[in-house]
């Protein structure tokens, strides 16, 4: 009957997020750090305040990274058991990469907040030690955006291409 066959359609959408709301906390805290960057003083007027604020989101922002990353990792086994190997090789190369990014710029904004101090700021050649490091920063937000706009659409399009599983189980 009709019903049953869009009952079987329904059954291979790949929804790789059920837990909404990590990803709602990832998406404002991504969003809360990014402004706090491109908009310094943002979150609080004193410079030092501001930093520290700005490790710590960037610390929290670390930690949702590897708990996303550990529910997709998750969904995706699920997805290679039922069948779908060709699905899950094409894009288990992709998920540590957004982890491993915020590490770096975890380790980068700690030398930030270690540079900052009054005591570093009057040694030669700091200023633009910042400015790399600021800029690496930003490089950081735009590569983890790219990852997961890149995983969305490799999902996006196993969706659109209603395939069956490679493997019958």
């Amino acid at each position: 009957s009709g019903e049953d066959a869009e009952d079987d359609d329904a059954g291979w959408k790949f929804k790789p997020l059920r837990t909404y709301p990590w990803t709602v906390f990832y998406v404002l805290t991504f969003a809360t750090y990014v402004a706090a960057t491109f908009f310094p003083g943002l979150l609080f007027r004193s410079q030092t305040a501001d930093l520290k604020a700005k490790t710590a989101l960037h610390v929290v922002l670390l930690l949702l990274t590897l708990v996303i990353e550990r529910i997709l990792r998750s969904v995706l086994k699920k997805r290679q058991h039922a069948g779908y190997i060709l699905f899950y090789r094409s894009v288990r190369h992709i998920l540590p990469a957004p982890f491993r990014l915020v590490t770096v710029g975890t380790c980068l904004q700690f030398l930030v907040a270690i540079y900052s101090t009054d005591d570093m700021q009057r040694i030669p050649g700091i200023g633009s030690t910042m400015l790399l490091i600021q800029t690496v920063l930003c490089l950081e937000l735009t590569g983890v955006t790219l990852i997961y706009a890149l995983l969305e659409k490799c999902v996006h399009l196993h969706n659109s291409l209603k395939q069956r599983p490679d493997v019958e189980s």
